[in-house]
């Protein structure tokens, strides 16, 4: 973008490759010199490259793509438009008077100061005065770093936020329009990310599932890793569960998984998936060895204490073991 303001000669060979390439009277000449002593004057960028037709000479200036991406890097971590450029051009002019940067920007005496002051409180350039005139000079660009770092743990702070006070935003959200929200996730990483939530809500839980035909790769996760979180957070659990595969030996490992489960039969009760109700939250889980691995949380007060009372109801009448 400012590239130019090193290389004054670029206005005369611009100047010269016009005048080869075209032919061109002694007025047409002192147009092109004029034209560009202008622009060198007002410190803008110098042509491209010069057009001539029967309406006069026109001045075609193309921006670089590498000057386009340092523009748009430079706002992507909290610059403006303004902040950016005067930024990069004092890059190039180093330490100088307040009064030259206002003259080779181009920019209105009070928006300059306006914008040299921002980058100061940024932290990108210093300011001192030298025989009583206001100078500026640059920070290195390694500030530029220290900003991307800041925002970007700024943004960390503020999902972590979020996610603390999300559920008491749904449960506002779902009180005031009446109608659940529903999400979906897929594969073994998406339902991973569903029992995580279980733990994450803090909430007993209630849960009508099948333990006989269960992914692998869930199987263990759950066995090695999910039970010792959910127990380490002191949150338990009751589960009526369908007999045959591994359901004698899930109920005797209740005690030490914190759950205590009732046993129907899977004959008469053949579950296919998983249910789980916790909190203002149900879960619905497929996790079926060689199905589609998805599950569907619904999040809704009524709807929750409803399932709730659909659970107590089987449970009532579940085998008691």
């Amino acid at each position: 973008m400012t590239k130019y303001l090193t290389n004054p000669n670029i206005y005369d060979m611009i100047k010269q490759d016009f005048v080869t390439k075209h032919f061109v009277s002694t007025t047409q000449v002192r147009r092109v010199e004029n034209l560009l002593l202008v622009r060198r004057e007002k410190g803008i960028p110098p042509c491209s490259r010069l057009t001539s037709g029967l309406v006069g000479m026109t001045c075609v200036v193309t921006e670089s793509k590498g000057d386009k991406m340092a523009l748009q890097l430079l706002e992507n971590i909290g610059l403006t438009n303004k902040e950016a450029e005067l930024y990069e051009l004092l890059l190039q002019l180093g330490e100088v008077p307040a009064q030259d940067i206002i003259k080779k920007s181009g920019l209105k005496r009070a928006t300059a100061y306006k914008v040299l002051y921002s980058l100061e409180q940024k932290g990108l350039i210093s300011k001192k005065d030298i025989k009583k005139i206001i100078h500026f000079r640059p920070e290195p660009p390694t500030e530029l770093l220290n900003m991307a770092e800041a925002k970007f743990k700024g943004l960390e702070r503020a999902k972590s936020d979020l996610k603390a006070i999300l559920p008491e935003m749904l449960s506002n959200y779902t009180l005031t329009v009446e109608r659940p929200v529903v999400t979906t996730f897929e594969g073994v990483g998406g339902l991973k990310t569903i029992y995580e939530d279980t733990i994450k809500e803090g909430k007993p839980i209630f849960a009508i599932l099948q333990v006989s035909e269960i992914e692998p790769d869930l199987h263990e996760w759950l066995e090695k890793t999910y039970i010792k979180q959910r127990v380490k957070n002191n949150i338990p659990a009751k589960v009526i569960v369908s007999s045959g595969g591994f359901a004698s030996k899930y109920v005797q490992k209740d005690e030490k998984a914190l759950r205590e489960t009732r046993m129907v039969s899977s004959e008469k009760f053949p579950f296919s998936h998983e249910v789980d109700i916790y909190g203002d939250k149900i879960a619905f889980i497929n996790y079926k060895k060689g199905e589609k691995l998805i599950g569907v949380v619904i999040t809704h007060p009524q709807i929750s204490r409803t399932m709730k009372a659909w659970f107590d109801l089987a449970w009532a009448g579940a085998e008691r073991l």
